[in-house]
């Protein structure tokens, strides 16, 4: 029962935290560790200003290992999913990068990700900024870089793509089953592929009026949030070539929810172009 109650911990985390980055140390020339609030910011899903109430302590029964944890109050949510929100004025637990420095009572604005989420909720700290005298200016710049995340993030989208085209979905199909091979994992892909119109090519250079995108018609879980596409279906596609072994063939295909756009998100996505460019 406890190994069950683990994995849907885990499963929810999933859901809640998908694919939190890495941490990375930002070092400057001189060997000191100063990230930027656009530095943390890009690598957290769980932005929060908090008090630290006790160290050395959880809010999860399931945590066992407390010699670097602590209890943070949250006091004001910056970035998160929408089923956290409710975590505002409650404890939660914070696995600190740096114990021997925190301190009770003290404020900060906490970078973290998703670790636990259960009986209540615990985080792995990629950093923290601690409030000046003016904390409203703190707070001021971390909801302005917050704001500007989502430009950043897809104006490097648009840098690394092959092709961005806008387009209409004329028919959609599954790939070749005489040409895919058996996957010897467990989370096949099912390909499809979907023949779009050509209206526009806003980055990159495509001969034809049609292109044929690949894109995984799985609801599996490492391939749920892939865009799946429709007879009909009008939006703008960020194009990337990539191998599939299963079909043997280079193809343009789609993976990510953030390379495909309704068309009301043009004008935005050409004055990122431009940026690019």
């Amino acid at each position: 029962m406890k190994f069950m109650t683990i994995l849907a911990v885990l499963f929810i985390w999933t859901i809640l935290f998908e694919c939190a980055p890495t941490p990375q140390v930002i070092t400057s020339p001189q060997g000191i560790t100063s990230p930027s609030v656009e530095e943390l910011a890009s690598q957290s899903k769980f932005i929060f200003k908090g008090t630290i109430v006790k160290l050395k302590a959880a809010t999860m029964s399931i945590i066992q290992d407390i010699s670097n944890t602590a209890k943070v109050k949250v006091d004001e949510i910056f970035k998160a999913r929408e089923a956290l929100g409710h975590f505002v004025s409650k404890e939660i637990t914070v696995m600190l990068r740096e114990p021997q420095k925190a301190e009770v009572g003290q404020q900060a604005v906490f970078f973290t990700n998703g670790r636990l989420y259960g009986e209540s909720l615990a985080v792995t700290e990629v950093g923290h900024l601690k409030f000046g005298k003016d904390p409203s200016k703190l707070r001021e710049q971390v909801i302005r870089v917050i704001e500007m995340l989502p430009n950043r993030a897809l104006e490097s989208r648009l840098a690394s793509a092959d092709l961005v085209i806008v387009g209409r979905v004329l028919t959609t199909q599954k790939a070749d089953t005489m040409q895919q091979r058996l996957r010897d994992s467990e989370h096949n892909p099912e390909w499809w592929e979907a023949l779009i119109s050509i209206e526009n090519v806003e980055k990159g250079s495509y001969p034809r009026n049609n292109i044929t995108v690949m894109f995984p018609k799985s609801e599996d879980i490492q391939w749920y949030r892939s865009p799946k596409f429709n007879d009909g279906q009008q939006g703008i596609w960020i194009l990337r070539r990539h191998r599939i072994e299963e079909l043997d063939l280079e193809a343009f295909t789609v993976l990510d929810p953030k390379d495909f756009y309704p068309k009301d998100e043009l004008d935005r996505i050409r004055e990122l172009v431009k940026r690019i460019k």
